[in-house]
Formats: C-alpha cells, structure tokens, sequence
C-alpha cells in the first residue's frame, strides 16, 4: 500500500511539474512572439487617430511604441501641435507607461489598466478601463505638482499668464470629446493670474490657494464650491464655461465675492472715496460678476460698483 500511494505520489509530483513547465514554456514563447512580432508601427497609427478623435484641434504625433517587460507598453515623445504658428508644444509626455490591472479587470469584468508619465516637474497617474458592450472609456487618476507656468496649451487659453501648482483628483467616461462626462477637485498653490485690465493698479492677482470643482459634459464646463485665499482677500465663486474654436472665444460666466485684505487698496491713495468703501466693507463682501469671452472678459462689482469706478477714475 505504501509503495502504491508513493508510486501514486510521485506520478503525480511529475505530472504537476510537466504541467508546470509547459505553463512556462508557453508563456516565454508568448512573451518572445508578442516582443519580436509586436505591431508597434500600426499601434502608434492607432494612438493618434484615436487621440485626434477624442480631442480634436491638437495634430498627434508619436515617437515610438515599445513593450517593457515583465508586461508594459511604453509611449515615446507624444506630442500634440496647435499648429505651424505657435513656437511651443501644446501638450508633449516624454513617456506614457501603461500596464494591465489584472484584478480591477477581473472584478469589472472589462479590460483595465494602469498609466503614469510625467507632464513637466510633475507626475499624472491613474485607471484606464474600456467596456466591451459599448467600447466606451473610463478613467481617473490623479495630478501632483502640476507646474501651470509651463502648460502652454493652457495659458493660450486664457490668453494671459498663469502661475501655481496644481493638485487634483478627476473620474470621466465616453467615447469621443462631445459625449464625454467628466469631474475634477482641483486646488492651485502658490500662484497667480494675470488679468487683461488692471484691477486697482494690479496686472495680476496673487494667491496661495484656490479651490474648486469641475464638472464638464461635451463642451460645457461648470465651476462650483470656488475658494480662494490670498494676501488680498479670500473669497467664493462659482460659474460656468462654454468652449467654442477658436478657443479665446469660449464663453465665461462667473460670480463670487471677497472680502479684501488692506493689501488690496494698498496702490490707492487714501481718499475720501476709499474710507467710504472701507468702512462698508466691514459690514458687507465685494461681491463681481465676470462675464463675456475668456479673451476679452467684462467684470462688473455689484454692489459696489460705483465706489471701484471712482477709486479707478482717480488713479488716472
């Protein structure tokens, strides 16, 4: 009996071990097949058109594809252009590292996979996972230490300077830019934005932290639970913005309100006028209304509207 089981046992010791090896040889030759016979050209092809359909008005262009073992592809140098006038790279990753998420794939019962690369000084990273039913995408990740100062793509937006880091968390979904749903909690540090008119002598408008939530759907972007905090005052505001091409077109509306540190008159000269507002704005916030195109935006404060006029007026 004992010379059977160990018989038995032994049989089967190197059967698992046959097994064993197969499983392994397999996988090697897979691995080699997939290195040596991997579409890198007709992959990178597929890359920009995709990311010329999701977001348009940026021409695409890929370095290189390549696999990294044990299992990641690697983007290359991928850049996106505004066109033949424009002297920077809107947008351009030295190198963009995906990898499968095996067990989100396997409990969503759809491909997933995690990303990362560097965007600057800073680092992006996050969940890319695709439906089979529609093909539909869905992502999230994270921003940290995003330098604003060098996203050209962004300060042509706004069409004026632009400085701070940012941090933020953001999910969205869809297809292509038009059917996409998206959030993002965003906080900018230490910075400042510069402004098309001056604002009682200022040219830009310094702040250690703003916060705020994005939502977009298609074009239409809205900005609630707005904070800010600056060594001019700390305030709130909320709006909404409608992107059209060309993108200085875009339509903004925004309202919020600050109650202003004695650094914000501190370029008036100490007048009447000024003791007014002052003393009413112990009691009551300088609440503004912002509206109009981001190239050319109109603000107008509300309930102190004259007071401003007439502090402005006199630094003439």
């Amino acid at each position: 009996m004992n010379a059977n089981t160990q018989s038995t046992s032994g049989s089967g010791g190197k059967r698992v071990r046959r097994t064993l090896g197969y499983l392994i040889y397999m996988v090697v030759v897979g691995i080699l097949a997939l290195w040596f016979l991997f579409p890198g050209k007709s992959l990178q092809e597929s890359i920009e058109s995709t990311l010329m359909k999701t977001v348009p008005g940026l021409a695409w262009k890929v370095g290189q594809v390549h696999l990294q073992l044990p299992l990641a592809l690697v983007v290359n140098d991928l850049t996106g252009d505004k066109g033949h006038n424009e002297t920077r790279t809107a947008v351009k990753l030295q190198q963009l590292t995906f990898w499968p998420d095996w067990e989100a794939s396997i409990r969503r019962k759809q491909f997933c996979c995690r990303y990362r690369f560097n965007l600057q000084s800073g680092r992006v990273q996050g969940q890319l996972c695709r439906q089979r039913t529609n093909g539909e995408l869905q992502v999230r990740g994270s921003l940290k230490d995003i330098p604003l100062q060098e996203m050209p793509l962004l300060t042509n937006w706004l069409g004026r300077s632009l400085h701070g880091k940012v941090q933020a968390s953001y999910e969205g979904k869809g297809g292509t830019f038009t059917d996409c749903t998206w959030k993002m909690a965003c906080t900018v540090e230490g910075g400042e934005l510069g402004v098309v008119r001056s604002i009682l002598g200022y040219q830009s408008l310094p702040f250690s932290q703003v916060r705020m939530l994005l939502t977009g759907s298609g074009n239409h972007v809205r900005i609630s639970e707005g904070k800010i905090v600056s060594t001019l005052g700390n305030g709130w505001f909320n709006g909404s913005v409608l992107l059209v091409r060309p993108s200085l077109q875009s339509q903004v509306q925004l309202r919020g309100g600050l109650s202003p540190q004695p650094n914000f008159f501190l370029k008036i000269k100490a007048t009447p006028v000024l003791r007014e507002l002052q003393e009413t704005l112990k009691e009551e916030p300088l609440t503004f209304n912002l509206s109009g195109t981001v190239q050319s935006p109109a603000i107008h404060f509300e309930n102190l509207a004259m007071q401003i006029y007439a502090l402005d007026k006199e630094r003439e």
